[in-house]
């Protein structure tokens, strides 16, 4: 009996597992069709609704309660499900359908669709579920529930969620699951987790939960009863949602607050910290106070023409004998402010003050080549204003009694920072103490200067030759005192006053000083692959274009414009190569600041860089001179050697560079080029013609 009892039982089992086996292979039947072989088999095939998945965007999706259609191409997909099938397409584009017993996605078959099946038969019989109520997506998890049970899919696993005694009625909403028991218990889903709500007096008596079990067996009772607990759960979730915006204004407001408050204490941070900087630059020079700020030290640097300065004011103990203190430090620091303005006008460094005593020097931190001519006209300028400047104690119109005594020298000098609590920026060599004989050995009222200051300026100012003086220390110097500017380069009747001509022979040398900053630029960032435009080129456009002007009578101060659009014209080629003249004026007002051009001299050098940008069109003639001297060898006999340099230059340094394309376009520019200045045409080697036929040739064989 035990053993055919087992028998019994193994039949029955295996039967069952057949059965579901069956079910599980026979739940989908898939069929492909062309549109023709649909329509005739089976009519008008229209479905309810049309999905797009981001997944498969090259295919179409329409489905029904138990048939799906899927268009690849030509080809029309049709998977017919055994009873109702639920859909559900997720964020990633992935279709998921569930059923009686069944839960899988559609796949990508080497182009193909199929269906996968994601539930094994262990599953099957341990969960057998029927009709599926609902699908969806929340947070990346996919749900479907049926009467009695709730499942989820994540992380390529189908889990039971919960499982009910007897059936329920589920309220899905906007991603949120609501599940009603008859007994009176609610649940809500939060993660994988049903969560319930509490109704208490519900089950407060069995006769209560019979006659609520009698009442909720009428269908038209559980409609209401479930409309209302619907309602209750809006008004619920509205007053949760209101509250929610309410915190949430609160604390936007709160957060807005905090964000102003941060932006104003950022806006008084920066305040503060431009304050402090512009008191260090007060204090030190910018390139040193920067190397404090970055490295918390500065570096001594040696410095092989700088021109010193030292001035004292004499009767200075007599009349500070008569005045009140505060009125001579007043008086004291208007003269100081002065000589501030002025040596900053002519770009020299404050050194000092020691009581009546000033120091300051030209050349430093940045290194030029003009700080002796800007040191002595400094020092005029200084011995006149307190020459001209009245008494505290008298009438406006009456001189203060106090003259200046100044000494200058040239020569070598280190400077560097001292101290680490209180920064000073000093300089040290031998002739800051010759600058200092210099100024003991001098007159009252005129500016002595040494015989290597003499040679560098002599040719501007009016020097009178005093013989060889003893120094203290440094037996016998020669000096000169200076009584002026010569009067070909002084403003009429002020011998003080220097004029433009002074003025542009001073620009030259700054220029001089630009052009080793920018050929070491050159030397340094320029690609190797510029063949033509490189630094011998520059050289090359600047001698040239030197030559042409001259020859064209041009000024001094358009030659000086001329000569630094020429040095500046391919900068650009060190930011990038395409528009490189556009790329090489703006880098030509960023440097020219600080080489003290003059915003219109800037201006005038950056539209003649611009000219030159092909197809050229000179607006004046400085614009006109820069473009002959770029494009000379268009007329030159070395057109051809220039012409592959450049194209070499283009293909390094550009993708997608096309010798036909380009070799056309440089024939359009040869064709269409003119010199525009009577010197550039005469200087013509080759004519158009002959250069046109000539590249022409070239094409030819380089074909």
């Amino acid at each position: 009996m035990k053993i055919r009892t087992r028998i019994l039982l193994l039949t029955a089992a295996l039967l069952l597992f057949s059965h579901i086996l069956i079910a599980q292979h026979s739940w989908v039947k898939y069929m492909v069709y062309t549109p023709t072989e649909l329509q005739e088999g089976y009519g008008n095939f229209e479905l309810s609704r049309l999905l797009t998945s981001k997944m498969y965007p090259d295919w179409g999706f329409r489905f029904d309660y138990n048939s799906l259609q899927i268009n690849v191409g030509e080809k029309i997909h049709v998977f017919r499900f055994r009873g109702r099938a639920k859909f559900c397409m997720t964020g990633n584009g992935n279709l998921y359908i569930a059923g009686r017993n069944e839960f899988g996605r559609i796949t990508n078959e080497d182009g193909k669709p199929g269906f996968e099946s994601l539930l094994d038969s262990s599953f099957i019989t341990t969960y057998s579920f029927g009709q599926v109520n609902n699908i969806f997506e929340k947070k990346g998890i996919i749900y479907f529930y049926t009467q009695d049970q709730i499942f989820s899919f994540m992380d390529d696993e189908v889990s039971l969620v919960h499982r009910f005694p007897n059936p329920v009625m589920v309220y899905e909403r906007n991603g949120q699951i609501f599940v009603f028991e008859t007994s009176g218990n609610i649940y809500y889903l939060r993660g994988n987790q049903l969560v319930p709500f509490v109704i208490s007096g519900l089950t407060a008596s069995a006769q209560f939960s019979n006659l609520m079990k009698l009442v909720l067996s009428k269908v038209w009772v559980q409609i209401g009863i479930f409309i209302s607990l619907a309602l209750v759960m809006m008004l619920f979730i509205v007053k949760r949602l209101l509250r929610r915006i309410k915190e949430t204004s609160e604390s936007s407001n709160f957060y807005h607050g905090q964000v102003d408050e941060l932006k104003r204490l950022n806006d008084d941070l920066a305040k503060v910290s431009r304050r402090n900087e512009d008191l260090l630059a007060n204090i030190l020079p910018k390139q040193t106070a920067m190397e404090l700020q970055n490295n918390g030290r500065a570096n001594v640097h040696k410095y092989s023409m700088c021109t010193v300065l030292f001035a004292d004011i004499q009767g200075f103990t007599k009349i500070a004998e008569r005045l009140k203190p505060e009125i001579l430090v007043d008086y004291l620091d208007k003269i100081f402010v002065h000589f501030d303005s002025v040596i900053d006008k002519y770009n020299i460094e404050k050194i000092k003050t020691i009581g009546d005593a000033y120091m300051c020097a030209g050349g430093i931190p940045k290194k030029n080549r003009t700080n002796p001519i800007e040191v002595l006209l400094a020092g005029l300028e200084m011995q006149h204003h307190l020459r001209t400047l009245p008494h505290p104690e008298a009438p406006s119109n009456m001189s203060s009694g106090w003259s200046l005594r100044v000494g200058i020298h040239t020569g070598t000098v280190v400077a560097g920072v001292v101290g680490k609590k209180k920064f000073t920026y000093d300089i040290w060599g031998d002739s800051v103490n010759v600058a200092s004989r210099m100024e003991t050995a001098g007159d009252i009222g005129k500016v002595n200067i040494s015989s290597s200051t003499y040679n560098l300026v002599k040719d501007y100012f009016k020097c009178e030759y005093r013989g060889k003086m003893p120094v203290k220390y440094k037996g016998e110097i020669e000096m000169y005192f200076v009584t002026g500017i010569k009067p070909e380069y002084s403003q009429e009747n002020n011998p003080i006053k220097p004029n433009q001509k002074l003025l542009t022979k001073i620009d030259f040398l700054k220029y001089l000083d630009l052009q080793d900053e920018i050929m070491e630029r050159l030397q340094n960032s320029l690609p190797k692959m510029l063949y033509y435009h490189n630094i011998t080129h520059t050289k090359k456009i600047i001698l040239r274009a030197e030559k042409l002007g001259k020859a064209e009578k041009i000024n001094e101060e358009d030659m000086l414009l001329l000569k630094t659009a020429a040095l500046l014209h391919d900068s650009g080629f060190m930011i990038g190569h395409t528009n490189h003249e556009i790329l090489s004026a703006d880098f030509a007002r960023e440097v020219l600041r600080d080489f003290q051009y003059s915003q219109s001299q800037i201006d005038t050098i950056c539209e003649t860089i611009i000219a030159t940008k092909p197809p050229v069109a000179p607006a004046n003639l400085i614009q006109g001179i820069l473009c002959d001297a770029d494009l000379e060898y268009f007329g030159s006999r070395k057109f051809l050697e220039v012409a592959d340099k450049m194209y070499r230059e283009k293909f390094e340094t550009q993708v997608n560079v096309n010798y036909e394309c380009w070799a056309e376009g440089m024939l359009k520019l040869l064709s269409q080029h003119e010199f525009y200045t009577e010197t550039a045409r005469a200087l013509r080697e080759v004519s158009k013609e002959e250069q046109i036929a000539l590249f022409k040739a070239s094409l030819k064989q380089h074909r």
